[in-house]
């Protein structure tokens, strides 16, 4: 009787080994965005120390919350549009995809002259394009997957505007 014991102690303590295993997993998932624990990830990816997060709120609706566009390294945040929590309509544009490079979607996030364009392909290719009027500034592509919502579905729930300028991958 108490080999079986010794198997159920054995599968108990696997099992929990197992959960705090993933428990650990989460929370390091976590670390690697620029969003908040109250947040959704819309989009993340890394480059090299730094990352690449576009945030909403918990809430976010066409009449409330907000999406936000990060960029830097956990604690010390380079880049953040709007700077404000304001409604996604107001600075944020969406569009679609297709082409060579897979279909897929992108988000216009505009800042005065500048444009950061964040992008996730079915072609696996994701990043962003930082554009200054109609001038390519910069091309920062995600090493790795990337964590992506971006698409139809996030659109309509932050009530995106469609991007009146054309985008196309670099």
């Amino acid at each position: 009787m108490s080999r079986p014991l010794k198997t159920n102690r054995l599968k108990s303590y696997l099992l929990l080994s197992g959960l705090i295993g993933i428990g650990a997993a989460t929370q390091l998932m976590a670390a690697d965005t620029l969003c908040s624990n109250e947040e959704t990830v819309e989009f993340n990816c890394s480059f090299g120390k730094k990352l690449i997060s576009v945030c909403a709120s918990n809430d976010l609706a066409t009449d409330k919350g907000y999406l936000q566009y990060r960029f830097g390294r956990n604690g010390a945040l380079e880049i953040q549009l709007p700077e404000a929590q304001t409604p996604p309509g107001t600075l944020v544009k969406s569009g679609t995809l297709s082409g060579p490079g897979g279909n897929g979607a992108y988000l216009r996030f505009s800042n005065e002259a500048f444009n950061y364009v964040v992008y996730a392909s079915k072609g696996k290719k994701a990043g962003v394009v930082v554009e200054k009027g109609d001038k390519l500034i910069s091309h920062v592509k995600c090493r790795g997957p990337a964590q992506t919502a971006i698409g139809a579905k996030l659109f309509a729930k932050a009530g995106l505007p469609a991007d009146e300028q054309t985008f196309k991958l670099p």
